[in-house]
């Protein structure tokens, strides 16, 4: 009679309909795809006889940790058993396939949390198996036990009666106690590659007789995320909305993503720097009901793609038809991988910013923005070139220089404003000015020697500038300074070039707050005194070489009266620039180290 009742009830649940992840359930180990290392401890368990009395089963969702344990309960009380090939056909194998084989508890862990339930199984333990051979307890998401809970169980896990098999189940391995592990036997489960939830979503597709697209069954697969159960669910969701055809459109819509056209376009915008574009494309995305979070997840893995196919074309991409290859790589033939990554950069950042953000919108157009920024070459994003520029500013400080060194004087300082000056003897005024300049050019190539190893020292220790910037808790004064790098030294002043699209970092490295820290940084390293000054241009270019002095001034004849030297073009400029004070030179106490200049 109990033969004829299961039977029936059998045959009730094949009219019945089930879903697909619970008919394409396993019945036998040699029905399971992938996780091969546990099949075959568990068949050689079974098969030798040496089968424990307590398992732990960790794993994502999933990936068959239930499972697992009904087909070791099957071994375990099949009529032709302990046997790692079940016959599935016998009242025990029928029983427990269905859920109602009273030697198999299957309980909740998260329900069944406290130390009462627990006391209660404890007591059941002792009783003998009904019709098998084994009691096998199956306790799912054990880590939701309570501390209390897991040490009542302590004891029956150690002197377990030998007709009882415990297995548990959880997806958070490292919150069960070490007392607990200790006494268990430990499996993990892997996630489905890509490749096996494929194959058997198109074994499950031929059998359902559903006329399926490749590239349907690749994007559930990618969407499943390793998943087994999730990929059938969801390709039964597809059946449900359009029976007997699983294509990219329909899977597409169940799902939510984004159409790959619209991908395409949509960084074909940032790729080509075209920002209004790529707004305008998003937030036609976002009125046809695409949620933002999705966009910017499937944005962000279209993007990884072309970062694979630019790096290692040779790796399989996870969803492309030939079609969509040759686009692909027509966009990045367009770029480097440099400009691909700051994309991806841009991109990935969004994903973290919408969780706080209160203006969804608004981060997504941010990030496009950065993504469309960081897709342009590296030259200058004015149009101009950036040697040319580079040496035009070089060319400046030069000059800038020289007009210092020509106003340097040891005399003593008197009232700024217009100064009247007593007329120099013109001769008196070539002599000291040919002196200096004499002196200056027997020194120069010493000079400009010490210079460059002093340029590569600083550059061999620019970490340890940065480090002690660090070490003040100047985090954001490091941080901007990070971008630059130093690219000469002239005299007591250090110039820093930045990138062209660095210019927020150099404005901040001149603000007083943060200049007067680096200064201090560099001159600790360098061991004396310095100031520094910042350009636009090519990090990497050489610097310029020293311009070459100019010739001393011409001999010209200066009125005999008093004159206002604050009236040359040239003295006027220097004092402006350098916002100093002009001082007053006796020549005829001049030393050969003074510099006269005309005027003064």
């Amino acid at each position: 009679m109990q033969k004829l009742v299961s039977r029936l009830y059998a045959g009730w649940q094949q009219m019945a309909y089930l879903s697909l992840y619970r008919k394409w359930r396993p019945q036998v180990f040699s029905q399971v795809v992938g996780q091969e290392h546990i099949v075959r401890t568990l068949t050689n368990a079974l098969s030798t006889g040496r089968v424990a009395h307590a398992y732990l089963f960790s794993g994502p969702r999933g990936t068959g940790k239930t499972t697992f344990a009904r087909l070791l309960a099957k071994g375990l009380n099949c009529e032709h058993g302990p046997t790692a090939t079940p016959c599935d056909e016998c009242d025990n194998c029928v029983q427990i396939a269905r859920g109602s084989a009273v030697d198999v508890l299957e309980i909740d862990g998260a329900s069944n949390r406290g130390i009462d339930e627990i006391r209660e199984l404890r007591d059941r333990v002792r009783y003998a198996p009904a019709s098998g051979r084994y009691k096998v307890y199956i306790i799912d998401e054990v880590h939701m036990l309570t501390n209390e809970a897991f040490n009542a169980l302590l004891k029956v896990l150690e002197e377990p009666p030998s007709h009882i098999v415990f297995v548990f189940a959880t997806t958070e391995a490292h919150k069960v106690p070490g007392t607990i592990l200790s006494r268990c036997q430990k499996f993990d489960f892997r996630r489905f590659s890509h490749g096996q939830l494929t194959e058997h979503l198109k074994h499950v597709a031929e059998a359902e007789k559903v006329e399926a697209e490749l590239q349907a069954i690749a994007l559930i697969a990618r969407h499943a995320e390793g998943s087994m159960r999730d990929a059938l669910a969801i390709m039964d969701q597809c059946l449900a909305a359009q029976p007997g055809k699983l294509d990219v459109a329909t899977v597409t819509e169940v799902l939510g993503i984004v159409r790959r056209e619209a991908l395409i376009e949509l960084v074909g915008y940032i790729l080509q720097g075209d920002l209004s574009g790529a707004i305008h494309l998003t937030n036609a995305l976002l009125d046809q009901g695409v949620e933002i979070k999705q966009l910017a997840r499937d944005l962000t893995a279209y993007a990884r793609d072309l970062v694979l196919l630019k790096a290692a074309p040779t790796v399989p991409l996870v969803i492309a038809d030939e079609t969509e290859r040759e686009t692909m790589k027509e966009q990045v033939a367009r770029c480097s991988l440099d400009q691909l990554l700051n994309v991806v950069d841009a991109l990935t950042s969004v994903e973290a910013a919408l969780r706080w953000s209160t203006s969804p919108a608004m981060a997504m157009e941010i990030a496009m923005a950065k993504a469309v920024g960081g897709s342009k070459l590296q030259a200058g994003e004015d149009g101009t070139d950036a040697d040319a520029e580079v040496k035009r500013l070089e060319k400046r400080l030069a000059d800038l220089e020289q007009y210092v060194r020509r106003l340097s004087s040891e005399s003593r300082p008197v009232q700024t404003g217009p100064v009247r000056a007593e007329r120099a003897p013109v001769s008196e005024i070539r002599a000291a000015s040919s002196r200096s300049s004499a002196k200056r050019e027997a020194t120069s190539p010493q000079q400009t020697a010490a210079a460059g190893d002093e340029l590569a020292q600083l550059r061999l220790k620019w970490p340890n500038v940065l480090a002690l910037l660090k070490e003040e808790r100047l985090i954001s004064t490091e941080a901007f300074l990070r971008e630059g790098t130093p690219v000469a030294i002239k005299g007591n002043q250090v110039v820093i070039c930045f990138a062209a699209r660095h210019r927020f970092h150099q404005t901040n490295v001149e603000d007083p707050r943060h200049k007067a820290a680096i200064e201090k940084a560099i001159s600790r390293v360098l061991g004396r005194s310095v100031s520094i000054a910042t350009i636009i241009g090519d990090p990497s270019a050489e610097p310029a070489e020293p311009q070459p002095e100019e010739s001393p001034p011409a001999e010209e004849e200066l009125p005999s009266q008093d004159v206002d030297i604050m009236r040359f073009p040239s003295v006027a400029k220097a004092v402006k620039y350098l916002d100093g004070q002009v001082r007053l030179v006796d020549t005829s106490m001049a030393s050969e180290d003074d510099q006269v200049l005309p005027g003064g």
